[in-house]
């Protein structure tokens, strides 16, 4: 068991006369607290429910974790003078029951701005972090990757390495119609002059590019 500050400890001592038998003192018993061996000025308050039988209780002061905390108390029996330390506990800062419960499978919520970019390492996030398939097409909801989602140049040219686009990386038609919704890519989506002839390699666009008869349609 711990206690914590301001946490209110209660205790019972007993009295007993030269034969053992519960006896009154000759007068109420007094309470010191004592913390790592000192003693402390919180007040103790000393009762009797019953013959040679009493209660002490103390609000404790402020504590550290680890401080120990102690109550003795002196009693005059039959003129003798006597006295014990009753009653010891380590302190903590916090109890067990002052921590949140949470339920089997619940997950701790995160404060708002717990995850930035500022508390995520450079290269922290790289592709050897993450297993084959874990960010798929399965795992991401639909529109989990629109344009609302992404902060403006979040996703630019700096951000890939050479060649981390290609036709080697693109599953077959992962870029066809079915995959692009109507005026994805139209002139709003693109900064003046990104497509221009020095961002198309020499043969970059050929008639094997296109489905036959492609260009019949055009």
């Amino acid at each position: 068991m711990s206690v914590k500050s301001a946490q209110v400890a209660a205790g019972q001592f007993t009295t007993t006369d030269a034969t053992g038998l519960l006896a009154n003192a000759d007068s109420t018993p007094a309470g010191t607290l004592i913390v790592n061996g000192v003693n402390n000025a919180a007040v103790v308050t000393v009762t009797t429910p019953s013959t040679g039988v009493y209660k002490w209780s103390c609000t404790l002061p402020t504590l550290a974790a680890g401080d120990i905390v102690q109550m003795r108390v002196a009693a005059t029996i039959g003129a003798i003078a006597t006295g014990a330390v009753v009653w010891e506990e380590a302190a903590d800062t916090k109890l067990v029951s002052d921590l949140q419960d949470i339920a089997a499978g619940a997950l701790m919520g995160l404060a708002d701005s717990a995850i930035t970019a500022a508390k995520i390492s450079s290269s922290a996030l790289t592709n050897a972090k993450f297993a084959a398939g874990a960010v798929g097409v399965g795992i991401l909801g639909a529109s989990s990757i629109a344009a609302s989602n992404i902060g403006g140049s979040a996703l630019d040219n700096t951000i890939f390495k050479s060649n981390a686009i290609g036709v080697g990386v693109l599953a077959a038609s992962v870029l066809g119609a079915s995959n692009i919704g109507g005026s994805a890519f139209d002139s709003t989506m693109f900064k003046a002059g990104a497509i221009d002839a020095a961002a198309i390699a020499t043969c970059a666009i050929t008639d094997s590019e296109f489905a036959q008869s492609a260009a019949d349609k055009v």
